[in-house]
């Protein structure tokens, strides 16, 4: 009896998992469609780009300084599950 209920938890889940990540072609769904625009060195956010255009903020290329400063971690990377 535990089996079955187990089987049948595991096949909803299953097919609500399917459901959910199930690839479409809309926007917002594909890779494609969600991916920054190159307008210069650095890539544009796709959510800004309306905005940019129409000349209400500046490009990010205009935003950021030619040679930003980068410094190197204190420490190391931190551990997967924080160990």
């Amino acid at each position: 009896m535990i089996k079955r209920q187990f089987m049948l938890i595991a096949a909803v889940l299953l097919g609500c998992s399917l459901a959910a990540f199930a690839g479409g072609t809309e926007e917002g769904a594909s890779g494609e469609a969600m991916a920054a625009e190159r307008t210069g060195k650095y890539g544009e956010a796709p959510m800004l780009a309306e905005l940019v255009a129409a000349g209400e903020l500046p490009p990010v290329d205009a935003g950021l300084p030619g040679n930003p400063r980068v410094r190197p971690p204190l420490e190391g990377g931190g551990t997967c599950g924080g160990r």
